[in-house]
């Protein structure tokens, strides 16, 4: 029990500078749009709500970069998915030969596994204070996050808990429904079917719009459109325990991935796809040669993130494939065998008597006992 107070003490340590980043930009937009709009329930209502929507633009704006790494990324994963599938072929039995192609080809393309991942997690510390921070104003009295932590700050709190928008209270969630207004209740089950239907577009729009034919057959193919309509219906359970505040942040969440993702698969379209055919044609029509255009973008790509991770990667499983099959790892040197390798071969030759010719007869290895080599 120590230990998980504890981690949960060192985890919102961590947090609390996320928190107040979150708080204060969203109270710098309450304080900006108060004397505009008024003090009343009514207008605090539309006030909570703009100043959410700005704090959401400004916080996904600013991991914007961190999005479109994430998403080039899977980009370039996506367009070596059929390479991947020739070397899985071609080698069905040879794990590690499959792993050291595998790397080179990723080291050839500039592609780190990696850096797919990196960038989501690095997004969800800010992505998961803004939640924290919202739900904290608006249904926790002991847990308040940020500046609203501070004593000037502390009217803010009841104002948020009053403040309607559309007859509905901004810290009210669904359940339990005895404590929830009717205008409550029907924002929320209309705002969850908008998140709903906007997930289910980005995740069809990127299907049928961005994901080569080989990602949409087989396994991979199913599990696709298995998530296609399973993930929408998860908010159907989150969006009933959540406040008003947090599905308002959720909603134009969703909006803001439509938008940027509309504007990353026109300009960096996965090859092999509809909207790369598209995008061809514009160059093309712009007088610009995509191939080009994506020559410069794959050597950019080399230079800048496929080199010492990947590079590394790439040398640690080609050394395991050539000791795995027994052949000496280039660059050893000397010609000595290495420490655990098979000596050197040596050839016994004879000397044909009619044409003066050397000839092979056979080949063992050197200065190894025969007990070795029975190993």
């Amino acid at each position: 029990m120590i230990a998980m107070v504890s981690l949960a003490q060192l985890g919102d340590w961590i947090m609390t500078p996320f928190y107040w980043i979150v708080s204060s930009v969203m109270i710098f937009f309450h304080a900006l749009l108060t004397p505009v709009l008024g003090s009343s329930n009514a207008a605090q209502g539309w006030v909570w709500f703009l100043s959410l929507i700005l704090m959401t633009c400004v916080i996904r704006g600013a991991t914007l970069p961190l999005y479109a790494k994430q998403l080039n990324s899977q980009r370039a994963m996506s367009g070596l998915q059929g390479k991947m599938a020739e070397i899985r072929k071609k080698y069905p039995s040879d794990r590690q030969r499959q792993s050291a192609e595998t790397m080179k080809l990723y080291q050839e393309a500039g592609v780190s596994p990696y850096a797919s991942c990196l960038p989501m997690l690095a997004q969800m510390p800010v992505l998961l204070s803004v939640f924290w921070v919202i739900r904290g104003v608006a249904v926790e009295t002991s847990a308040k996050r940020g500046m609203f932590t501070l004593d000037s700050m502390a009217a803010l709190k009841p104002q948020f808990e009053n403040a309607t928008f559309f007859g509905a209270r901004l810290s009210q969630a669904f359940m339990p429904m005895n404590e929830t207004t009717l205008g409550t209740k029907v924002l929320i089950v209309i705002m969850v079917l908008l998140m709903m239907v906007t997930l289910f577009y980005q995740q069809w729009y990127m299907m049928k719009r961005n994901m080569p034919p080989a990602m949409l057959e087989g396994a991979m193919g199913q599990q696709q459109k298995m998530m296609l309509y399973v993930m929408p219906c998860m908010y159907l359970i989150s969006g009933a325990a959540v406040p008003v505040g947090v599905l308002i942040y959720w909603l134009m969440s969703n909006v803001w991935t439509m938008a940027q993702q509309y504007f990353m698969v026109r300009v960096y379209p996965t090859p092999d796809t509809p909207a790369y055919a598209a995008w061809e044609d514009r160059m093309y029509a712009l007088g610009k040669d995509p191939v080009a255009i994506e020559r410069a973008r794959a050597e950019k790509a080399r230079t800048k993130n496929g080199g010492r991770l990947t590079a590394k990667m790439a040398e640690m499983a080609q050394t395991a494939q050539q000791q795995s099959s027994g052949s000496k790892p280039a660059g050893t040197g000397d010609g000595k065998a290495a420490a655990g390798q098979p000596a050197a071969s040596q050839a016994v030759v004879r000397t044909d008597a009619t044409s003066g010719k050397k000839v092979v007869v056979r080949q063992q290895p050197r200065n190894v006992s025969r007990a070795k080599r029975k190993h």
